[in-house]
């Protein structure tokens, strides 16, 4: 049996094109636009973190830091297509680029909570791996010429970079 599962969800652009499916299997951590959980399982970790939650200082990434928790005390996670979700309403490009830069402002601040409260050096990691990623795939955009990309991108190191400041004002110098 598994502690939790992740299903499918699908976001659609304004044409009604498929913007994205979420997770995918090659995720490291999984996100929780359609997630599951027993419920001695979450009683176990507590519930989300409320600093990372739409609205809150964190953003968007209580999802991500609650699968992150019960991976690390080894709960079993799993990933399935059966159970699936679709965002109806439509995107324009305006709102994923505010998407794309508080994604990645909530998964730097949740990388920060784990390596400065928890001392984790895997979040260390991830955030030197991540970080070099985007500046690469940034760089990339320069021989493609999409502007939309790579003006994504530029939006997504911004994002990050914000998360890593807001996050140092959070959890070091408790300024909230």
């Amino acid at each position: 049996n598994p502690d939790c599962i992740l299903g499918l969800s699908f976001w659609y652009d304004d044409l009604g094109n498929t913007v994205a499916k979420m997770p995918t299997k090659d995720l490291l951590i999984g996100n929780g636009l359609n997630m599951s959980f027993r419920k001695d399982v979450l009683k176990e970790i507590g519930l989300f973190d409320i600093n990372l939650g739409a609205g809150a200082v964190g953003c968007s990434a209580d999802d991500t830091d609650i699968v992150y928790r019960l991976l690390a005390i080894g709960k079993k996670i799993i990933f399935s297509d059966k159970p699936q979700v679709t965002h109806m309403q439509r995107i324009s490009n305006k709102q994923i680029e505010s998407i794309s830069y508080r994604d990645m402002k909530g998964y730097y601040f949740f990388w920060l909570k784990h390596l400065i409260t928890g001392k984790d050096l895997y979040a260390t990691k991830r955030m030197y791996w991540s970080f070099t990623g985007i500046i690469g795939e940034f760089i990339f955009t320069f021989r493609s010429k999409d502007i939309k990309k790579r003006r994504r991108k530029w939006l997504q190191i911004t994002g990050a970079l914000s998360g890593i400041i807001v996050g140092i004002k959070f959890y070091i110098f408790k300024i909230r």
